[in-house]
């Protein structure tokens, strides 16, 4: 291939996944993905793969140190003939942006030099919001906002981390077909985890164990515990919440209910007896 056709093949392909625009005639060519991508307008949890990365800084916000960040890393890139990976991840509020570096490539990668730092990063569990639109300030605080709305619904998964922004397009998409991404670190509830295909999990959050819902709650459970030990019904206790909130966990992990106030047992059981695995459960006691 022409040098200068894959000088400038690469260069587009950066300064798509960043955002920065650049006329530039040479077509754009495909780069290898680190990960497959969430689509927009979906939540979700994934599993993003151990590797290496090659990260600038820059102090300030990210939205306004594209270029300079982006100086270095091109620069790292080219002088070793390492090819392009999307997507860049990016800092926001301590303006960090980072290349993945594909697995056949790491042999080219000589160590942390010229405003580069080469670090190693292992496997991480991320929450996810895709989204479409410009890559700029407004867009992606909206999409971690809705991040972290959706996370804070999931009782399965806490946060361990701070957000941070995703970029997979070219200059030359137009701003309305722009993907990208908010991921922000979790991990599962260590309560929850354990109980995962084997229970189902009552997840009761109380400020103290004095508070009144709480107490009262208690006590409903003291008097079904026969009928809940029946249903595999075991429960979690959060102290220090901001207020009292209960909430039913399926066997799957999922969320099947959540409210504010102290759970009738008889309406429980019966949204439980409903659900396909408990009915499976009960067809096969008949059995």
């Amino acid at each position: 291939m022409n040098p200068s056709r894959q000088y400038f093949g690469q260069l587009r392909r950066v300064l798509g996944a960043l955002g920065i625009t650049a006329i530039l005639s040479t077509p754009i060519m495909a780069a290898e993905a680190a990960f497959p991508p969430t689509a927009p307008g979906t939540f979700e949890v994934k599993t993003l793969p151990a590797g290496m990365l090659l990260k600038a800084t820059a102090s300030g916000s990210y939205f306004d140190n594209g270029g300079r960040l982006f100086g270095p890393l091109f620069r790292y890139i080219s002088s070793h003939d390492i090819a392009m990976t999307t997507p860049v991840e990016a800092t926001i509020d301590d303006a960090a942006m980072m290349f993945w570096v594909a697995p056949s490539e790491v042999e080219k990668v000589a160590g942390s030099k010229d405003g580069v730092e080469v670090i190693e990063i292992p496997e991480r569990t991320v929450a996810v919001r895709g989204a479409k639109g410009g890559y700029n300030k407004s867009n992606y605080e909206e999409t971690r906002a809705e991040l972290q709305t959706w996370l804070a619904a999931q009782i399965e998964w806490q946060a361990t981390g701070d957000a941070y922004g995703v970029y997979w397009n070219g200059p030359f998409t137009p701003w309305f077909l722009k993907a990208y991404e908010v991921h922000i670190p979790v991990e599962r509830v260590p309560g929850l985890a354990a109980h995962r295909w084997k229970d189902r999990v009552l997840m009761v959050e109380t400020p103290t164990r004095d508070d009144a819902d709480f107490t009262e709650q208690q006590r409903r459970f003291d008097a079904n515990a026969g009928a809940m030990q029946e249903r595999e019904l075991v429960v979690e206790t959060s102290l220090g919440a901001a207020a009292f909130r209960v909430t039913l966990i399926g066997k799957d992990g999922g969320q099947k209910w959540r409210q504010s106030e102290p759970l009738d047992m008889e309406t429980l059981f019966a949204l439980i007896d409903g659900m396909p695995m408990r009915q499976a459960e009960m067809r096969e006691q008949k059995e």
